[in-house]
């Protein structure tokens, strides 16, 4: 089974495929994303979350030309490529290529679109016998001491 992401305008094999080592997502988490789940073709809630990444980028003042329409052909073609019927695809906007610098004022880049899909195992209701699980505290806010990139 292939296993193909978008970035940037072209279709690569994963192993082949590069994200800028100055890309502002990857220095500063400058960079917004979706997580869209699908099955045979039919996404959840589709809209609901393009509208979403599309409000995140306009919060964070991230200019970005693509249409809603764009993206969901985009989505679309790499699902058909990668031969999957039911996953999910991660979809991150950053804010583009640019020397290092913490301010983005006046910068004229130009964003990076990466797309990339994960196929899952379809389970129904009947399959599931029980679900346990164990919750931790996340303090990951309440420890400024820590520079992480997420």
């Amino acid at each position: 089974m292939p296993n193909l992401s978008y970035v940037d305008g072209n279709y690569y094999n994963h192993a082949d495929s590069k994200i800028h080592i100055n890309d502002r997502g990857y220095h500063f988490g400058d960079a917004v994303y979706e997580v869209i789940l699908f099955n045979e073709g039919v996404f959840y809630d589709f809209d609901a979350h393009i509208n979403r990444l599309f409000n995140s980028l306009k919060s964070i003042e991230i200019e970005f030309s693509f249409t809603k329409k764009t993206i969901e052909l985009i989505v679309k073609n790499l699902i058909r490529l990668n031969r999957v019927t039911f996953g999910s695809v991660y979809i991150q906007v950053s804010r583009g290529i640019a020397e290092r610098n913490h301010t983005y004022d006046n910068l004229k880049i130009k964003p990076v679109l990466t797309i990339i899909t994960s196929k899952k195992h379809n389970t129904t209701n009947a399959d599931i016998k029980c679900v346990k699980a164990v919750t931790i505290r996340d303090n990951r806010w309440s420890r400024p001491d820590i520079k992480t990139t997420q």
